[in-house]
């Protein structure tokens, strides 16, 4: 009965968060924008302490990779939302290029560390080189995307670029690569 009982709560809950966000998107799309953004990047960090706290007896270096990988990737991705058109945390950058910009570079790392992760299933990871490593490509990408040297994603007026749109497909091709390597 209390099982049952907990089942409940769990879904009443879950039905109040997705009834909640859909309401907040009535309310305003950059609130709802928000909201999804930062509980994605919760979950991406909540990732990283999981796999960094239990590294002391799990010898799971696959998981330690994408642990790691996404605590990066989450920064990104927080950059992305403070970044998002009308936010205005990043005064002169009030386009939707560099949302989309910082969007495509945290995409690009996820489906490289899901790549490189089953790699290290067999291999021991060195903890230090990984962060090190995904150190070294956050802090390229995202100076290459404030300093106008990444290629733009989106123009005011036009729309999506071609650049943007090849290379959405290009990182698809990546994650079937990697879904066929885990």
């Amino acid at each position: 009965d209390s099982n049952r009982s907990e089942k409940l709560s769990t879904i009443g809950a879950i039905a109040a968060v997705v009834l909640a966000l859909y309401l907040s998107s009535l309310y305003s799309y950059l609130l709802f924008h928000s909201l999804i953004e930062i509980v994605t990047v919760a979950v991406a960090f909540t990732l990283f302490i999981l796999t960094w706290n239990t590294r002391g007896y799990s010898e799971n270096n696959y998981l330690r990779l994408l642990g790691i990988g996404y605590a990066f990737i989450a920064m990104i991705d927080l950059i992305h939302t403070l970044a998002y058109k009308g936010m205005n945390v990043f005064p002169g950058y009030g386009s939707s290029n560099l949302p989309a910009q910082l969007w495509i570079t945290a995409r690009y790392l996820q489906a490289v560390t899901l790549v490189a992760a089953p790699l290290f299933v067999a291999r021991r990871l060195n903890d230090r080189a990984a962060i090190a490593g995904f150190a070294v490509a956050v802090s390229v990408l995202v100076a290459a995307v404030f300093s106008g040297n990444f290629p733009d994603c989106f123009i005011e007026g036009k729309g999506l670029t071609a650049f943007k749109i090849g290379t959405e497909y290009v990182i698809s091709t990546v994650l079937i690569v990697s879904l066929y390597l885990y």
